[in-house]
């Protein structure tokens, strides 16, 4: 039942629209608050499994000055799973109603939700991390880079999904 309510609030084009600006204005906003930082040293620094690899980065982003703009990534970035979670069931909503899909399928939606929680797992144990680097211990990244890994799993597998789904055009007969 409450999977059936939320792909039928979901598939709101109101939803869809406001989600996608909402979520494309973040998007920006963080790739602009972290470029001076990098994006392939912000991945590495998400995924790694090494707390000596994670403490070599946040060591080095202090030397060079750019600490202070990962640190604020985080203003937009602990609201951007909502918008991301909720763009992706959007697409994946309407898309399991373009193919008319049955309610069986509904557990897809929860696939974007769940990497977002995951994300705030991330978040909130890289700023335990920024505040004191004592705590880059081999357990914590190792949890840490196991929600970020399985965040972007998720939200690999949420754009397949949209992309089979294709929610874009319809098939019901």
């Amino acid at each position: 039942m409450f999977l059936a309510t939320l792909r039928q609030k979901l598939c709101s084009t109101r939803v869809l629209a406001a989600s996608a600006a909402v979520f494309v204005l973040s998007q920006v906003t963080i790739a602009v608050i972290l470029r001076d930082v990098g994006s392939a040293r912000v991945l590495r620094a998400q995924t790694t499994f090494s707390a000596t690899t994670l403490r070599t980065i946040i060591e080095q982003w202090q030397r060079e000055g750019v600490l202070s703009h990962y640190y604020a990534h985080f203003v937009p970035d602990f609201l951007h799973p909502v918008w991301y979670a909720l763009l992706l069931g959007a697409l994946l909503a309407r898309g399991l109603d373009s193919r008319g899909l049955p309610d069986r399928w509904n557990t897809v939606l929860l696939l974007p939700f769940v990497a977002g929680a995951l994300d705030l797992v991330e978040n909130l144990l890289h700023l335990v991390f920024l505040c004191d680097l004592d705590r880059v211990s081999q357990p914590l990244v190792a949890v840490s880079a196991l929600a970020a890994n399985l965040k972007w799993a998720l939200v690999a597998a949420s754009i397949a999904g949209t992309l089979w789904l294709r929610p874009w055009r319809s098939e019901r007969a």
